[in-house]
């Protein structure tokens, strides 16, 4: 047996002697390995995700229960009008790791988007679907995943209730993903992203990467439709929202569970 000197016993209110046996410098790379694993290991989603059964090291995801519908032309790629082809399709820079980003804290991250040159007969069904892919492709190489692409094909003049600002893509995403809209937000480009969440209850974050300048932005404002959030980027809007959540999170605990210091 190993003997402990008397002033680890003194320490040790259960005497694990057998701890002994274990140098510090053994447990503290061992405690390194651990955080590296929980700062850098795969968010657990599933072996369709995860790439595996679901083994590894429990996580915490703050975003947990929250939804994050974004837009797709000038809130993830560059609005070139219409994007006919996959090869047109350009992320902006960062957009593939705040998504990433969103992915590890936890969140359902929905795509819903206008895609009205289906409908004007700009490009097929076939070609959307390969673009979508193409963005998939993408998102997948920078460790990044959307949970479900919800989109449009109507032309505006269909009167069809899936074209954003209505509401019909996200009654479609709670049905088949169980989503709780008074957990989610949304982030677009334009005051139709903004006036969707309203509709919902979400929170709303318009990135000022896309089409609405600072005049349109002025217009949306007076009309009394203000985001929750400006944001210049993707990944700024990212950021707002997990600051906002754990704001959020930290005020609806209750005061009788709140601890006094």
């Amino acid at each position: 047996p190993v003997e402990c000197s008397p002033c680890l016993l003194r320490e040790c209110p259960i005497d694990h002697r057998c701890m002994t046996g274990v140098s510090v410098e053994a447990v503290v790379e061992a405690s390194l390995q651990l955080v590296e694993k929980i700062e850098t290991g795969p968010r657990q989603l599933g072996p369709e995700k995860s790439g595996g059964g679901g083994e590894g090291v429990p996580h915490s995801f703050p975003l947990e229960g929250v939804t994050v519908f974004l837009d797709r032309d000038g809130t993830i790629n560059r609005d070139t009008g219409y994007v006919k082809t996959p090869d047109a399709l350009e992320l902006f820079p960062g957009a593939v790791e705040a998504i990433s980003r969103l992915n590890r804290a936890g969140a359902k991250v929905v795509l819903v988007t206008n895609q009205s040159g289906v409908g004007r007969g700009l490009f097929s069904l076939e070609t959307l679907a390969a673009i979508h892919g193409r963005l998939s492709a993408l998102l997948e190489q920078g460790g990044a995943c959307l949970d479900k692409i919800y989109y449009c094909p109507h032309h505006p003049d269909e009167g069809c209730l899936c074209r954003k600002p209505k509401t019909g893509l996200i009654e479609q995403s709670v049905a088949e993903l169980g989503v709780d809209l008074s957990r989610s937000y949304v982030v677009g480009d334009q005051a139709r992203d903004v006036g969707l969440a309203r509709q919902i209850g979400a929170r709303s974050v318009l990135v000022t990467t896309g089409q609405t300048t600072p005049e349109a932005l002025g217009s949306i404002q007076a009309e009394g439709c203000s985001p929750d959030r400006v944001a210049q980027s993707l990944a700024e809007a990212v950021s707002w929202i997990l600051a906002d959540a754990a704001s959020r999170q930290c005020s609806a605990v209750r005061p009788e569970e709140k601890t006094v210091r």
